[in-house]
Formats: C-alpha cells, sequence, structure tokens
C-alpha cells in the first residue's frame, strides 16, 4: 500500500481519541450495575452483548488508533515500516476489526453518548442550590417555583414563580431589568425538562411541549436580510408550527425591534392574535406599553414587568417579575450615565 492510500484508508481512524480505553471501563462499570430504568436497562442490554463484547472492541479500536497516530512522528514510522510493515498490518488489524464489529460501532456509541448525556442531567443538582425533578401536568402549563437560570451562578441567580396556564403573557420593562433572561430561563427549563433533566426550580410542574424561540435574531449580509426580515421568517416559522403542533411554547423577545414604532405595534399585535386564535402558549416581551392593552380583550393575555429603582446616580434591578404593565423606564437615565445627554 501507497502512503497516500494508506492516508486516506486511515482519515476517519486518525481523529479518534488516544483514550478509547476509558470508553471501555465506562462499558464494564454498566455491566455489573442491577438499573431499573428502561432507558438504562436498553442502554445496558445494548452495550453488553454476549456475542460481541462492546468493552473488547472499543479497546481494540483505541489499540489501532494508536497505531495510526504514530504516523506524526515521522522518524519511527519509517523505521516500523521497513523494518514491520506497520501501516499493512495496522491495516489488517483494522479491517478484521470492521468485519467482527462495524454493524454494531454505531450503536454503541450512540448508547454511550445517551449515557454521557443522563450522567450530565443528573450531575445538575451537585453545581447549583435549587434543583428539581419535574412533573408532569396538564395540558398547555408550566408552573414554576423559584425557576432560574442554571448557568448563573448560585450567588448571582436570581429565581422568579412562573405560572402559565394556557396563557400568553406580555413582558414589559425597562433595559436590562430581566426580560430576557427569564425567556432564557422558562426556555432552557422546560427543554431539560422535556429531556428527562432536573431543572433550577424548587419545585416545577410542566406539560410535554414543542418550543420554538425568536431570540437573537441578526441580519445576514451574504443572504442580503435585514433584522427586520429575519425576524419575520422566524415569526412565520413559530405560526406554522402552531398550526402543525398546538401543544407548544413560543418565546419571542422585543418583537420587530427592526423596525418603525408604528409597524411594530401593528405587526405585534397582529402575531399575538394569530398565536391567541391558535390556542398556544407562550411569553413575549416588549417595550411598547401600548401592547399591554390586548389584555382588555383577550382573556389568555396575561400582563407582567419588571422595573427598577434609582439611588442618587445608580440604577438598582430587582430582577423579579411582577404582575401588571411596567411603569418604569431607563434609557434618558442611562443616556445621562453615559454622558450622551
Amino acid at each position: 500500500m501507497s502512503v497516500f492510500k494508506t492516508a486516506k484508508y486511515f482519515e476517519d481512524v486518525s481523529h479518534l481519541s488516544y483514550n478509547l480505553d476509558e470508553y471501555s471501563e465506562v462499558v464494564n462499570a454498566l455491566q455489573n450495575q442491577n438499573f431499573k430504568s428502561e432507558k438504562l436497562v436498553e442502554i445496558q442490554k445494548c452495550l453488553v452483548n454476549a456475542e460481541n463484547s462492546a468493552a473488547l472492541a472499543i479497546k481494540e479500536l483505541g489499540q489501532i488508533a494508536s497505531r495510526v497516530n504514530l504516523r506524526r512522528n515521522m522518524i519511527a514510522w519509517v523505521v516500523l515500516n521497513i523494518t514491520l510493515l506497520w501501516d499493512l498490518t495496522t491495516a489488517i488489524r483494522f479491517e478484521a476489526w470492521k468485519q467482527k464489529y462495524a454493524q454494531h460501532a454505531q450503536s454503541w456509541f450512540i448508547s454511550l453518548g445517551e449515557f454521557e448525556s443522563l450522567l450530565s442531567f443528573s450531575h445538575l443538582p451537585n453545581v447549583i442550590n435549587k434543583a428539581c425533578v419535574p412533573m408532569v401536568a396538564g395540558n398547555k402549563a408550566i408552573c414554576a417555583k423559584e425557576l432560574g437560570h442554571p448557568l448563573i451562578t448560585n450567588e448571582n441567580r436570581v429565581s422568579n414563580n412562573v405560572a402559565c396556564k394556557n396563557n400568553i403573557f406580555i413582558i414589559s420593562g425597562s433595559n436590562m431589568s430581566g426580560k430576557t433572561t427569564l425567556l432564557r430561563s422558562v426556555g432552557i427549563n422546560l427543554i431539560l425538562a422535556c429531556a428527562g433533566s432536573f431543572v433550577c426550580a424548587k419545585e416545577m410542574n410542566f406539560s410535554q411541549l414543542k418550543i420554538m424561540t425568536s431570540m437573537r435574531i441578526a441580519d445576514d449580509l451574504s443572504e442580503g436580510i435585514s433584522t427586520f426580515y429575519a425576524e419575520l421568517k422566524r415569526i412565520k416559522g413559530i405560526i406554522e408550527l402552531a398550526r402543525q403542533a398546538p401543544q407548544m411554547m413560543f418565546l419571542i423577545d422585543e418583537i420587530f425591534r427592526g423596525t418603525n414604532s408604528v409597524d411594530r405595534l401593528i405587526g405585534a399585535k397582529t402575531v399575538l392574535e394569530k398565536l391567541d386564535e391558535l390556542s398556544v402558549i407562550g411569553m413575549i416581551t416588549t417595550h411598547d406599553l401600548e401592547l399591554c392593552n390586548m389584555s382588555n380583550d383577550y382573556p389568555r393575555i396575561e400582563n407582567y414587568s419588571f422595573s427598577e429603582r434609582y439611588t442618587e446616580s445608580e440604577i438598582h434591578f430587582d430582577y423579579k417579575m411582577k404582575k401588571g404593565v411596567s411603569t418604569t423606564t431607563n434609557a434618558k437615565y442611562l443616556m445621562k450615565m453615559m454622558d450622551i445627554i
């Protein structure tokens, strides 16, 4: 075999980790466990097969990967090929491995990946001070006590109670008050809950909901797409999913911020009317307080807000969600702090 042919033949295996033996240890550890969970039993059966040992196969693959990666040491590689036909014998071993194990390998590594994901879920209570196992509740609801964002440190995390029961929340508030963080907290915890993980909350009940968001939308110069048009495409996707799967939740952050205030308000009202008609639940943040008046005509729509307080030259946020429409603004104050006005 030529140098170029062997390089191409070993291309995939050359990217494998040197430490595949560690996976063998994981498989051996799983083999001796007495699982009760159906999912863990399924993973165990996939990895522990009487006909083909996943632990042995992964260990052998690791040894082959180590032989292949010796190519990076040019002097040793040349000497070994001259004396021992290193590449040829390695290729023969790899081909034999594929013949014996290839049809099972994909399912093994998928199962190991699932097990690692479950381990990461179980680790959440070790790194956050308030975690619970969420409970599946009725239709179209997410209710939680002291819900927080798991990626914010325990010292800085501010938690909120959320009770969205077949509702649409319009969340108003000034800049930096906590609106977007709340949406992210709800979204990430709902995803964790649907995946079977612990969540960052003292208590949580949820429905099995599909979730779609419109957050951090940006323009695309390569495609000639403006921020407003990009957001329109995202909102259209939310409405289409709502038509197909009414068991869904939407999270929209500062809707249509890429256009003028008149069109933004008209567009936001139209979108909320459509989503209310489709009977989905969700949350939307806005700086347009006039949008909050929709709660007078639509029983499912409720208003919540965030606020702040001022002391001399400082602004203080409590990051706590409150019932009702926002009564504070801070844009002029922030501009004054930056010596703009």
